[in-house]
């Protein structure tokens, strides 16, 4: 499912109705079509990371393209796009679970490039989560 919601851009509704022949567009999850509807969205940004990927190989072959957690555990689907590597960055909470879900996802993919690019952000220490040790 889309992690912020659904939201149509000007157009998009008549996009969506004219790819589907579906004319009652859902706005939520459990209306008729929100399926259909997810995977028309899926479809545009496959479509988009496409096309953004082969306009910049037209002036630049050897420019190395990822889009962030394309294709790995976030998108679990075969690669469809001219990636040349998979990508994903780790938010500073769980990240130990997070990169050991997804090395365990990736390690049965076959990668598109050499290897994955992953980034871990660490949290500092705020004061109110420190404990003072008595002496």
């Amino acid at each position: 499912m889309l992690g912020v919601g659904a939201r149509l851009r000007p157009g998009g509704v008549e996009a969506f109705r004219d790819a589907t022949g579906i004319q009652g567009v859902p706005r939520k999850p459990g209306q008729p079509h929100w399926y259909e509807f997810l995977q028309f969205h899926r479809q545009a940004f496959r479509n988009y990371l496409g096309h953004y990927i082969a306009e910049v190989k037209k002036t630049n072959p050897a420019f190395q393209l990822c889009s962030n957690w394309a294709f790995t555990d976030h998108m679990p689907e075969p690669v469809c796009a001219a990636v040349d590597f998979l990508s994903g960055d780790y938010s500073p909470q769980n990240s130990v679970n997070s990169a050991r879900l997804s090395a365990r996802y990736l390690a049965g993919r076959a990668s598109p490039g050499p290897d994955g690019l992953e980034f871990q952000h660490q949290a500092r220490p705020q004061p109110e989560n420190r404990r003072a040790v008595a002496a």
